[in-house]
């Protein structure tokens, strides 16, 4: 538990790095943009998360539940899915010699994002209600009803982000070859 709290600090400034560079420039809100801002708000909850989970008390209450998957997830997937596809929709053009259908980026960003939230949000309260990781069969439970309404709402979470990734694939494609030629640098 020293260790989570011990984390929070380098993280918390680099956190906050990253807001004080965006603080006052001239920001566009460019597919790659939003990506990286969904990447800094996923990774803030997930931080928060964990520094509750460097609570005691918390931490009793919480551990080998759901809540530390949701946590985990928020961290890790939101970080990195978002973070990598910031980068994607950055250098596709360099890359590519071709540019990206920014309408498009910004619908997979929303699904993308909305999807994720959907996911796992709603895990860190099936984890404070104390439902176990690893575990399939939900009807043996006390709340079981509650259980199994939540971890299909995650599941259509999924299903939207699935969904925004078709966005993805189709921009890509068809911007590899229709795409409007780009520009030496395309960030002007």
């Amino acid at each position: 538990m020293a260790a989570t709290l011990i984390i929070a600090v380098p993280t918390g400034i680099k956190v906050f790095s990253w807001i004080a560079t965006l603080w006052n420039g001239r920001i566009q809100f460019k597919t790659p943009m939003m990506f990286s801002l969904g990447f800094l708000s996923m990774f803030v909850i997930g931080g928060i998360t964990g520094v509750f989970n460097g609570s005691f008390a918390l931490d009793l209450q919480v551990q080998d539940t759901y809540w530390i998957v949701a946590h985990l997830h928020y961290v890790l997937f939101g970080g990195t899915v978002l973070g990598v596809f910031a980068a994607i929709y950055f250098f596709f053009p360099t890359m590519s010699g071709r540019m990206y259908d920014e309408r498009l980026g910004h619908v997979h960003f929303w699904f993308t994002f909305v999807g994720m939230n959907i996911t796992y949000f709603p895990l860190h309260w099936i984890g404070l209600l104390g439902l176990p990781r690893r575990v399939y069969e939900l009807q043996f439970f006390e709340l079981a009803d509650t259980y199994t309404w939540v971890t299909q709402m995650s599941m259509v979470g999924s299903m939207i982000m699935g969904f925004g990734m078709l966005f993805f694939f189709y921009n890509m494609l068809r911007s590899m070859r229709h795409g409007e030629v780009a520009p030496e640098n395309p960030w002007e």
